[in-house]
């Protein structure tokens, strides 16, 4: 996502972070990733050393402009694809231009088994000994911890992306996750769903309440309003900008419709607003004191045009790859 053409003849404006393509110089652990194991994938994202630390930060020109709303930040894949001197050089780098360092972590629990045995200690706790984690780094999944591992995050002050979807996808019940008691004492944890085939955006909200309800470790309505803006602005590095309502910050807000039938029946609004709203219920978008999206639909885009324009890329992408969609009941057209 980013800002599109010119202010006069603008598609849209959404505030986002992007910092490249993935980025990883060992492939030895992508057989472990199902489709990402792809040498479609490796021509466009080659897992050479050189390359990756070339391209480290190749978004960041985008911070040149104080008041932008597309900026850039640092990334490598992670799960084992990055060597120890790409990790020291991202986390340098980051800390150098004083924006984020993000990576996915402990994300399927085969592969984090097969890398803890080939390091002799868990992927974690070895990135910990070379000075890569800290309040400034970010980690996305941390499914397959051990208690060693959580008192790592807890020390180093490191920040987690928890996508309870993936979670339950990708490990189910096997591992008992220890987010949601790291985020009780402490951690900061934020939501976000990394595949959007079978989540909707807004739907790791209360993905998260339900799954940590089953884990015996329950958070509450609140929690999850938390976890979704002001530790979602502090992963971003734009705690001081967005993420609540204060004097001085961004005007990024959302308001939800007060008339439809997920509004009522309107006796707890944060248990309205965390658990029963849904995308389709937003009113009114404001994006830098900006109205974006007013009465349900967008003040910027022709939503036919793009609605279709993205179905027929999808297609023209599965007719390339010579995929079908996975349809169980006959649907009549």
């Amino acid at each position: 996502l980013g800002s599109v053409g010119s202010e006069r003849g603008q598609l849209g404006r959404v505030r986002a972070l992007l910092a490249g393509c993935y980025l990883w110089d060992n492939t030895d652990a992508m057989k472990y990733l199902g489709a990402l194991d792809s040498k479609r994938l490796y021509r466009r994202a080659p897992g050479r050393s050189r390359h990756a630390i070339d391209q480290l930060g190749s978004q960041l020109y985008r911070n040149k402009d104080k008041d932008a709303l597309v900026t850039g930040y640092v990334s490598v894949y992670g799960l084992a694809t990055a060597s120890d001197a790409l990790e020291i050089a991202a986390k340098k780098l980051a800390a150098k231009n004083k924006v984020p360092f993000h990576q996915h972590e402990a994300y399927i629990p085969d592969a984090t088994a097969a890398d803890s045995k080939a390091l002799g200690k868990s992927r974690m706790r070895h990135l910990a000994e070379i000075g890569v984690l800290d309040r400034n780094a970010t980690f996305v999944h941390m499914t397959a911890l051990d208690a060693a591992d959580e008192r790592v995050v807890k020390k180093t002050g490191l920040s987690i992306v928890w996508c309870p979807h993936a979670y339950m996808q990708h490990a189910g019940f096997k591992y008992h996750s220890r987010i949601p008691r790291m985020y009780k004492d402490g951690v900061n944890v934020t939501l976000g769903t990394d595949g959007t085939m079978d989540a909707a955006i807004g739907d790791a909200g209360y993905a998260a309440y339900y799954v940590a309800a089953g884990l015996g470790e329950p958070i509450s309505a609140g929690d999850v309003v938390e976890m979704q803006t002001i530790r979602a602005a502090k992963v971003a590095g734009m705690a001081a900008r967005v993420g609540s309502l204060e004097a001085g910050k961004r005007a990024d807000i959302v308001i939800r419709a007060a008339n439809v039938a997920e509004s009522y029946p309107a006796v707890n609004p944060l248990h309205q607003l965390a658990l029963m709203g849904n995308s389709g219920g937003v009113d009114t978008v404001l994006v830098n004191g900006k109205v974006v999206w007013r009465g349900g639909h967008s003040t910027r885009v022709d939503e036919a045009q793009i609605f279709a324009r993205a179905k027929a890329s999808v297609e023209r992408r599965m007719k390339r790859l010579g995929l079908k969609p996975a349809i169980g009941w006959p649907v009549v057209r």
